[in-house]
């Protein structure tokens, strides 16, 4: 009698399948059912970035084993060698579409799950400080704050020479809007106050990579912001002036003042 449990994991065939990977993670199907068979494949431990590819090769496995029954049911004969085969290379596709960041996957079994069991990400750092501007430059960081989004906010920037002297600190809060808008205003502010003080060389930065990303027209603006970011394009066009963005940890003071103006009234 066809069964579930025959099916797909008591006849000859389905054992082997499963054998050949459950061997290489040490662990025995003899006398277990299927619901305890899952539950060996999905509680083994492996890189929790990688526990969802092993959770999901029970399932491989088992849509071979459905595949096989379907086409016999056609009188069409699927060996064992191509049902292992072919649960390679889906366990090899699904490795490649859900980790693109590990190279060199092995096609074999043994190799796969060593890469499960062992995997080992690369760590990477990037050191994150404020940096004096080049000579002959000044520096203007900017910054908007938000209680929400939207909600109140306030904007703030720094301009500096040099030195890293500070020449000129600005904030204000200015009612309710987007936490986009509010970075928005603090370029524009910035950009504004060092051209009425005639510096012709204008060293810009953010710590939103949106804002900078819109303004180079690398991303599409939304159009409640097109206008506005349109003047600054402008503005920049007319001095010797680019854009640059970092984190927030290099962007303190600007990002201190912001905050200490959202709940206040007039300008900082």
């Amino acid at each position: 009698m066809e069964t579930m449990m025959h099916l797909l994991l008591i006849a000859p065939i389905a054992q082997r399948l499963w054998k050949q990977f459950a061997s290489c993670a040490g662990f025995s199907i003899d006398g277990l059912n299927i619901h305890q068979l899952l539950s060996k494949w999905w509680e083994y431990e492996a890189y929790p970035k990688l526990q969802h590819i092993m959770k999901a090769i029970a399932a491989i496995v088992m849509w071979e084993l459905w595949k096989r029954r379907n086409a016999r049911q056609h009188d069409k004969e699927v060996t064992f060698s191509k049902m292992y085969l072919q649960c390679q290379l889906t366990i090899h596709l699904l490795i490649k579409a859900k980790c693109p960041w590990i190279r060199n996957i092995s096609y074999h079994w043994n190799g796969k799950f060593d890469l499960l069991q062992g995997y080992k990400p690369n760590l990477y750092y990037h050191i994150v400080k404020w940096s004096l501007p080049k000579l002959r430059w000044i520096k203007c960081n900017t910054d908007g704050a938000s209680k929400g989004n939207p909600s109140e906010i306030s904007y703030g920037f720094c301009v500096r020479d040099k030195n890293g002297d500070l020449l000129y600190a600005e904030a204000q809060s200015i009612g309710i809007t987007t936490n986009m808008e509010a970075e928005l205003r603090a370029l524009w502010e910035g950009l504004k106050y060092c051209k009425e003080q005639g510096f012709n060389q204008i060293m810009l930065e953010t710590d939103s990579l949106s804002l900078k990303n819109m303004i180079k027209q690398n991303w599409r603006v939304p159009w409640v912001l097109a206008e506005r970011i349109q003047e600054i394009q402008k503005m920049m066009e007319l001095v010797n002036s680019h854009l640059d963005h970092n984190f927030r940890e290099a962007n303190q003071l600007a990002d201190f003042i912001t905050n200490l103006a959202i709940n206040q009234e007039g300008k900082q």
